[in-house]
């Protein structure tokens, strides 16, 4: 049997326009494991552990320019001159999430040898995503009529309701989050 930990970090940020709406989004990948590794045969383990820290996340900032045209499942609006649109976006998961992994060889080798190789695959269970999306600021009608704040404008706070269960249904695909790991390791 092997104890062992580990740590994974990826960042990735991009910029879009979706809908006249800007969106400066920030992928990160970032998790603190704990595993045991099981040999039942030899070469051969199962690694049950946990995600003790799971900070994947998806995050993005919002904003419209004042005066510019914006839309919200087909309805356009007015980013108010004086007030403009703002808001944030968030995907998250469980911060401890179990995992399992399977895989050939060992990073500690116990025969003398000083090179060793490892694969491994599996899967961590992170749940059901949280998501977050609010916006903040001033909406009006597309010719400047009927302004209101977003938080209080039912038609797109109806909008953002669908667009949060829209993107918890597609991320539910990434509850189980599959993982392929290859490992080399030289022993002095």
């Amino acid at each position: 049997m092997n104890v062992r930990a580990g740590f994974n970090t990826f960042g990735h940020s991009d910029s879009v326009q979706i809908n006249g709406i800007n969106y400066d989004a920030q992928l990160n990948l970032h998790s603190v494991e704990a595993l045991i590794d099981w040999y039942p045969r030899p070469r051969f383990h199962l690694s049950p552990g946990l995600l003790v820290y799971n900070g994947n996340q998806l995050a993005a900032q919002a904003s419209v320019p004042g005066g510019q045209i914006f839309s919200l499942s087909g309805v356009s609006y007015l980013s108010m001159p004086s007030d403009p649109i703002t808001g944030m976006a968030k995907l998250d998961f469980f911060k401890l999430s179990p995992m399992i992994l399977a895989g050939f060889g060992n990073l500690a080798p116990r025969d003398g040898k000083h090179f060793s190789f490892r694969f491994e695959f599996g899967g961590v269970y992170q749940g059901t995503p949280h998501v977050q999306l609010n916006f903040a600021g001033g909406d009006c009608n597309p010719d400047g009529t009927n302004c209101n704040t977003a938080s209080m404008n039912p038609a797109i706070q109806s909008a953002l309701q669908s667009i949060r269960q829209t993107i918890r249904r597609d991320a539910s695909h990434y509850g189980l989050f599959p993982i392929v790991k290859i490992g080399i390791a030289f022993v002095i």
